[in-house]
């Protein structure tokens, strides 16, 4: 058991360490940099205040002011990212339009066959009643000779 627990306990030395830290207290300062970790505190009376570290402060101050175009390239990559996304939506909605096009030309055709189907239906009604109005008419004059013929 003794030698289980060791093992365990190793083996969870090795994992990294879990972060606990409040990712609004943190500041990233890239890729290459640690960033910058803040700590809450209240004052009775005020509201809650962020507390960085001196040489947080500095490393901080540093980088913003070593970076005079900090706000132009916040705009530029904004910038970029909206046009790049704009592109995206009017190219989908090309794609979509031309989807929409073939499928109103299916549905056109459809439409039209299905007229074409309709008009031949209505020429056969047409002869269909004609011929049936023409046996009715046929069969009543046969009956009424075979009636006079019987009673003559």
């Amino acid at each position: 058991m003794c030698g289980f627990s060791l093992a365990l306990m190793l083996w969870l030395q090795a994992l990294p360490p879990t972060s606990t830290v409040d990712p609004a207290l943190t500041i990233y300062m890239g890729d290459h940099l640690q960033p910058i970790v803040g700590e809450k505190f209240k004052i009775q009376g005020s509201p809650l205040h962020i507390l960085i570290s001196a040489y947080d402060w500095l490393r901080l101050k540093d980088a913003v002011q070593g970076s005079p175009d900090l706000c132009q390239s916040a705009v530029d990559a904004t910038s970029k990212a909206c046009a790049e996304e704009a592109l995206k939506v009017a190219e989908k909605a090309r794609a979509q339009t031309v989807a929409d096009a073939d499928l109103i030309a299916s549905l056109k055709r459809q439409l039209d066959s299905a007229n074409e189907l309709t008009a031949t239906e209505a020429e056969a009604h047409q002869r269909y009643k004609w011929a049936t109005i023409s046996v009715g008419a046929v069969t009543a004059v046969v009956t009424s000779i075979m009636i006079v013929q019987m009673y003559e």
